[in-house]
């Protein structure tokens, strides 16, 4: 921030050299006035007239130009600034545990500093010239630099009031509006739901609510403004009238004292008092860029800070796909969500994880990808941290398939290629495709691979929203590959050939960590995690796991009540898991399905 402020110097020592010629000019219509009255009119020389008109007319039109000049400068100001700050601002978006805790206002922080330098901080060259043209004023009388100052004192004084009450109303202001703003957009994410479920009148009811909160702030605040600036614009003309009043008495009641000084300590008592009123006026944008400011060098600190350690941090190689977590624990929002995982995979195994609803599976997987890190322990790839490697490029090396499903508006090519270039990579999105077994899908839309699949994707079913995720996880080759429930919105079709392509990505050794409710999907496993409320209950190779569940949890209840038991149950002894998990305990465990409490998975049943 401070390094873009230095770059802002010689372009405010150009706007203030500029400032300077302009208010230097406008010394012309004062002089002219003076003259005028002074030497025209006892000389009544039209050639004298003509010069002090054409040399005015000269001064005011130089002193636009320049304005104009200043004012197209300034322009250029603010978006220079916009550009300069608008990457830290969006950067810092994607941190997961900012500062400051107005990192979503990042963005209109910018335009609100940009706006203020655009425009409004032209009142501040000006001011400067106040004790020039008090000056001046004095060498006409001390009483009218004294009328002067008095008006001076009185707007000053206006914009400390307006400093107290914008400073308070403009924090109520956007506290209103940013919980406006928030639940209207959580309301039309969830517009299915909204629809679904009749709620729609409910939430433009509770709208309503919160804007009429953010309408009586911003209306209060307006109100106790433009009550000081109807103020400041009536003291204004009033200190013009008394300093001409007071002009009039000196020009009777003051021998030799010229009839012009009337007229030209107006203007001037005008262009002296210009700058204040221009800054009471200003006040509110400056306000808004004050404290604009002040979080956004906060947010350009974390961004240099980000820079910095992505510029030391090596140019790893692309990884082998070795995963390890190492006595991991979460902590959000004061709540334990993972409590001492530890667990690792070689290259190319694949990992299932099952567990209860709120398990923290959901967590896991962003853990596993870098979305934020954990409270304390290691995540690593290759033996190096993933968050920080996450910062710096791993994204292209991993595969990621969320549970909401979330697109872009844009084609299926450009979802599949991750917003990136298209051109010359049409054979990579085809091979992405092919692998997530949704090529022949494409192909029968309408413009193929070119086809708009609208915002969200919403031109698409459920099951093809998650198969055209599922081609994007893929692509680029991917060394891991996370899938957080990839079977939830398909048929049994779609899940079969999701199935190859989980063994064909086990054929390319590509480590993979599936999450599912469907035990099915997991049965080419190599390895098995059981969570329960954050804890990791069971971990070792799925057919181990499942036979010490089915022991634990099974096993017993059929024994204890074997006379209820079914005939097929009494009659065939449960035979041992394979380990390509085609034998399954007929009874789950209730850490697979969720008996007695909401299911998380389902599990496989006996053959």
């Amino acid at each position: 921030m401070e390094a873009l402020l230095r770059r802002f110097r010689s372009v405010f020592l150009i706007i203030g050299f500029f400032s300077f010629i302009i208010n230097l000019l406008m010394l012309a219509p004062p002089l002219f006035m003076l003259q005028l009255f002074n030497r025209v009119l006892y000389s009544r020389s039209n050639e004298t007239l003509l010069m002090l008109v054409l040399v005015t007319l000269f001064a005011l039109a130089i002193a636009g130009w320049l304005d104009t000049i200043r004012a197209q400068l300034l322009n250029r100001l603010g978006n220079f600034a916009q550009r300069q700050l608008r990457i830290p601002a969006v950067e810092t978006l994607w941190q997961w545990a900012p500062r400051g805790k107005n990192r979503d206002q990042s963005l209109e922080d910018v335009q609100s500093l940009a706006a203020f330098l655009s425009q409004p901080v032209k009142a501040f060259f000006d001011i400067p010239w106040f004790p020039i043209f008090l000056g001046i004023i004095f060498l006409f009388h001390p009483l009218l630099a004294l009328v002067a100052v008095i008006g001076a004192a009185i707007l000053i004084a206006l914009a400390i009031a307006e400093e107290f009450v914008e400073k308070k109303a403009l924090a109520t202001v956007g506290e209103a509006k940013t919980r406006a703003q928030q639940f209207l957009r959580e309301a039309l994410t969830h517009n299915e739901s909204v629809i679904g479920l009749g709620m729609r009148d409910n939430i433009v009811r509770y709208w309503l609510q919160l804007h009429d909160d953010y309408l009586s702030a911003h209306q209060s605040s307006t109100d106790s403004t433009s009550s000081i600036n109807g103020l400041a614009h009536v003291t204004r003309g009033l200190i013009r009238i008394i300093g001409l009043t007071t002009a009039a008495w000196l020009v009777i009641n003051t021998p030799d004292m010229p009839p012009g000084i009337m007229i030209a300590s107006s203007i001037l008592m005008g262009q002296a008092l210009a700058p204040i009123g221009s800054i009471i006026g200003a006040w509110k944008s400056f306000v808004k860029a004050r404290q604009a400011y002040g979080r956004l060098r906060m947010v350009a600190s974390d961004y240099q800070q980000q820079t910095e350690a992505r510029d030391i941090r090596l140019n790893l190689p692309r990884p082998l796909g070795a995963l390890a977590v190492e006595q991991v624990h979460l902590v959000l929002k004061d709540r334990l969500i993972l409590n001492n995982l530890s667990f690792q995979l070689n290259p190319g195994e694949s990992l299932g994880v099952v567990g209860l609803n709120a398990a923290g599976k959901t967590s896991l997987a962003r853990l596993l990808v870098g979305i934020f890190p954990p409270t304390s322990g290691r995540v690593t790839l290759d033996g190096a941290d993933i968050y920080p490697w996450a910062q710096a490029g791993l994204g292209q090396h991993l595969g990621y398939l969320p549970q909401q499903i979330e697109l872009f508006s844009g084609t299926v090519a450009e979802n599949i290629a991750r917003l990136g270039e298209v051109d010359q990579r049409e054979n990579i999105i085809i091979q992405a495709a092919r692998l997530a077994r949704v090529h022949d899908l494409i192909l029968r839309m309408s413009q193929g691979y070119n086809t708009e699949i609208g915002e969200g994707g919403n031109m698409l079913s459920g099951g093809q929203r998650q198969l055209l995720a599922l081609a994007r996880a893929l692509y680029g080759d991917p060394v891991l590959v996370v899938l957080d429930e990839p079977n939830a919105s398909l048929d049994g079709q779609a899940e079969m050939r999701l199935l190859d392509t989980l063994r064909e990505l086990k054929t390319m050794g590509v480590t993979v960590v599936i999450i599912s409710h469907k035990p099915s999907i997991l049965k080419d496993a190599d390895k098995l995690l059981v969570l329960n409320q954050g804890r990791q209950v069971r971990y070792g190779p799925r057919a181990e796991i499942l036979e010490i569940l089915y022991n634990e949890r099974v096993k017993p209840a059929l024994n204890a009540d074997s006379s209820k038991t079914p005939r097929f149950l009494r009659q065939s002894k449960p035979n041992k898991v394979e380990s390509n998990s085609r034998s399954v305990p007929s009874s789950p465990s209730p850490l697979l399905t969720g008996k007695g409490g909401d299911a998380d998975v389902d599990t496989e049943k006996k053959k």
